[in-house]
């Protein structure tokens, strides 16, 4: 329908091509370079080349798996110095801790030969005052103490104004009364287990002396009691706190007097407890955060370790390539039936006469 127009494309030629005489006999006389050999030989060159290309192909295999084998070694290798620096990470918070325990102990330690002293010196001005009852001279302070004397049999007369005279309130003079911030702050240098008995005993005592106000025997503690030196004394700074608070010392007892209220215990008490768990999650997310940030020094380690050995595997390759095979090797196509397709096109292209149109 459009042979018509003036712009339309030349008709199609549908005659076949037919070759001259001259250029049929001129593609018979071009032989292939493989035109001399016999079929055994063909095939034997044929078979030549299908090893050369597996053996190269087993040679590229190999060099593979060495590739592979090195990086197998490097990501073993980065995983043991991650480990091990995770191991002394472990081992130092662990002397850390075993550290500080040692120095609540020793500072506890100290805290009671203190203690000893001055109970001894109460204890010798108490035999003093005695003597002085008894109207005899004080013993020398260079003079070792005796053992105290039986009472005589005739009763001594007491002297109406000692019987007369208030409790005598000690405070140890090692143990000053701090404020209140300043032995929040002691307390919390002492370890969790300490700081968290501690918390826990002293709002229990002031919760008894504010349901109880008129109790006199909730406002008095026995320090020699195993519970309470370990829950209230043994923490560095749990005596200082309490007489920060209004406690008062005297002798193995600490007392709140009658005219102190436990409101302002139980307030700084549940100050310390909040400024305690503030100070702990804090620690906690630090130490969160540089094992995050360690993990992530790793990570990244180990990426850069990665792109290193890919790019030394991309240029091992490049320089196999570059270097190329021994011989030249034409790839052929694997035999198949009737000699292997690639053996029929061989002998089409070295015996063309064979193959000539009839």
């Amino acid at each position: 329908p459009h042979g018509d127009d003036a712009g339309g494309e030349e008709p199609l030629e549908l005659m076949p091509n037919i070759l001259a005489q001259a250029d049929i006999d001129a593609a018979a006389a071009t032989k292939s370079v493989n035109a001399h050999l016999s079929p055994e030989e063909k095939q034997a060159k044929l078979t030549a080349a299908v090893e050369a290309a597996q053996r190269k192909k087993a040679l590229s295999e190999r060099e593979d798996e060495k590739v592979r084998e090195k990086d197998r070694r490097e990501s073993g290798k980065t995983m043991v110095k991650t480990k091990a620096e995770m191991d002394d990470l472990a081992r130092k918070r662990d002397r850390d801790s075993r550290k500080k325990e040692k120095d609540d102990d020793l500072r506890h330690r100290e805290y009671l030969r203190a203690q000893l002293v001055l109970d001894k010196a109460e204890r010798v001005a108490k035999k003093d005052k005695e003597r002085a009852a008894a109207g005899l001279p004080p013993l020398p302070a260079d003079v070792p103490k005796p053992a105290p004397t039986p009472a005589p049999a005739a009763p001594m007369p007491k002297d109406p104004a000692a019987a007369a005279a208030p409790r005598v309130v000690c405070v140890p003079a090692l143990l000053p009364v701090l404020p209140v911030g300043e032995a929040t702050t002691l307390m919390l240098t002492n370890r969790d287990f300490l700081l968290e008995g501690f918390v826990e005993t002293a709002a229990k005592l002031a919760d008894n002396v504010l349901k109880n106000p008129t109790e006199d025997k909730f406002r008095h503690i026995k320090t020699s009691n195993p519970k309470v030196h370990e829950r209230l004394i043994r923490p560095t700074g749990g005596e200082s706190f309490l007489l920060s608070l209004g406690w008062r010392r005297a002798g193995e007892m600490l007392s709140l007097p009658a005219d102190v209220g436990a409101q302002a215990m139980a307030d700084a008490v549940a100050a310390l407890s909040a400024r305690y768990e503030a100070e702990a999650k804090a620690k906690a997310d630090k130490e969160r955060e540089k094992l995050r940030v360690e993990r992530e020094a790793s990570m990244r380690a180990r990426t850069l370790e990665k792109d290193r050995l890919r790019a030394a595997m991309l240029a091992d390759r490049k320089e196999i390539q570059a270097r190329g095979p021994s011989q030249s090797i034409r790839a052929v196509g694997l035999p198949t039936n009737n000699g292997g397709l690639a053996v029929n096109r061989l002998n089409l292209e070295e015996d063309p006469e064979d193959n000539r149109p009839a």
